[in-house]
Order: C-alpha cells, then sequence, then structure tokens
C-alpha cells in the first residue's frame, strides 16, 4: 500500500513522481502548522514557492509575483494552494483551475518512519482516513475527481508528533527539504 518515494541516494523514485505530475498541475497542501509534523503539507507548499515562480495567469501577466522576486526562482506550471485544515474550502479554485494533475501532500500516520514519504492513489484511503484532519483526504479527493477528469494522488508524509503545540520535526523538514530538491531537478 503505497510506494515509498524518499529513501537515501533514491533519485529514480523522484523521477517517477515528477513523471506523474503531467500537465497543468494544481498541488494543494493540507495541515495544521500548530500541531508539529501535521504542518507537512503546508511547509512543502512554502518550500516550493520558495524556489518557483508560480505561472503565469489566463491572460499572460505574471500570476501573484511580488514585485523584485529574486531571478533565481525557476516557472513551474504548477498552481501551489495552502489549503491548511480546510481543503475542502478550495475546491471551487482547483475545479475552475482544470488541472490534469492533482497532488494532495499531507501528514498521515501510515506507519512508516518520520519523515518517509508515500503515493497513495485515492482508492488506497480509507474513507475514516488516516490523518487528523475533520475531513478524509479520501471525500476531498473524491469530490475533486468527480468535477475533474485530473490524476489525483495523495502524497503522504508520516509525522513523529502531531501534539499541539509542537514544532515541525528536524525529521520532516529534512525530508521536505530535499523531496522540494528532487522535484525541481
Amino acid at each position: 500500500m503505497g510506494r515509498k518515494i524518499v529513501e537515501k541516494g533514491d533519485r529514480l523514485l523522484f523521477l517517477k513522481l515528477k513523471k506523474r505530475l503531467k500537465g497543468k498541475v494544481v498541488i494543494v497542501g493540507v495541515g495544521n502548522p500548530l500541531k508539529g509534523d501535521d504542518g507537512a503539507g503546508l511547509f512543502f507548499i512554502q518550500q516550493l514557492k520558495n524556489v518557483v515562480a508560480r505561472p503565469t495567469s489566463a491572460a499572460g501577466a505574471p500570476a501573484l509575483q511580488k514585485r523584485g522576486q529574486s531571478p533565481k526562482k525557476r516557472t513551474v506550471p504548477f498552481l501551489l494552494i495552502d489549503a491548511g485544515e480546510v481543503p475542502e474550502n478550495y475546491l471551487s479554485p482547483i475545479i475552475k483551475a482544470k488541472p490534469d494533475t492533482i497532488m494532495v501532500v499531507d501528514a498521515a500516520d501510515f506507519g512508516g518512519k518520520p519523515g518517509e514519504v508515500r503515493i497513495f492513489e485515492t482508492e488506497d484511503i480509507s474513507k475514516i482516513g488516516f490523518t487528523t484532519h475533520t475531513l478524509s483526504p479520501r471525500v476531498f479527493m473524491d469530490c475533486l475527481k468527480q468535477q475533474t477528469d485530473a490524476d489525483i494522488f495523495l502524497l503522504a508524509i508520516q509525522p513523529q508528533t502531531i501534539e499541539l503545540g509542537a514544532f515541525l520535526t528536524p525529521e520532516l523538514k529534512s525530508s521536505i527539504k530535499k523531496l522540494v530538491k528532487a522535484f525541481l531537478v
């Protein structure tokens, strides 16, 4: 259940992930930064935003680019969404984007080592879910599947702690930073 992505020195698996991200891609980070590693999805989006420029809007103008943005940032065809704990609030903008691929990034306890990353298909996720959110990622992903023709999957990151008031652990920070670097190769 789920394919391992982050292993020391295993770039081939990173390339498999990159190949999955075809066409117009929406990446949705989910989590609560006040609950330690539960903020993994949001930290992933933040780290990715730090190294990439946003795609242009339909009118051809830079979409939400900030004045003075570093020219070292790479433009990639991704719409990055920090959904916090309520991804369902972003259903409409995701659907309107007409994506070909939707990757949901969230902390999930699948029994792996802290910082381990796996891909889960929608059908692999229990309706009850294995995350800490009110709405199961399965329900959110099923709603998107009904409204789009996108390839939808969960990039799950194994948390170490999800205690209220805890910070993101060094294991998860390191794993996510490696994932972002490999993601852009």
